[in-house]
């Protein structure tokens, strides 16, 4: 176990951090669901990745695929990419009766289209409720 985490330990990573909830309310005040992305290569892996392609595949029904291209990274580097605004359709969060959970799935991809690292984060999305007197 302990000669896994050393391997892990040099590879490449992505840092993504995803708001744990999100509403229509959120969407409409130009709220992100992603807060932060990075590809992270460690001081000790001496590779050089040239041509890389982040990918956030897409939900059915909920969001289309959207990619991130990345030049060049090498060892020790920290590379943040823009967070681009995901818009998912009015109907369907206006049309929520109960939370739901979606899972985002971010795929890191060479130049030969392998996938060399992969990270899933689950975010609630829930109506909000707006009480009436």
């Amino acid at each position: 176990m302990e000669e896994t985490d050393l391997l892990q330990q040099d590879q490449i990573q992505l840092e993504i951090d995803v708001i744990s909830t999100f509403s229509l309310a959120a969407q409409q005040n130009a709220y992100s669901v992603i807060r932060n992305i990075q590809v992270f290569v460690p001081e000790n892996n001496q590779s050089i990745y040239r041509d890389l392609k982040l990918k956030l595949c897409g939900i059915d029904g909920w969001l289309g695929k959207v990619e991130w291209l990345i030049d060049e990274v090498t060892s020790g580097q920290s590379v943040r990419l823009p967070i681009k605004e995901l818009k998912f359709p009015f109907e369907t969060l206006f049309g929520l009766t109960e939370e739901m959970v979606l899972q985002l799935d971010f795929e890191l991809i060479d130049s030969e289209d392998k996938i060399i690292c992969n990270k899933t984060h689950k975010a609630e999305f829930f109506k909000l409720v707006v009480a009436s007197n």
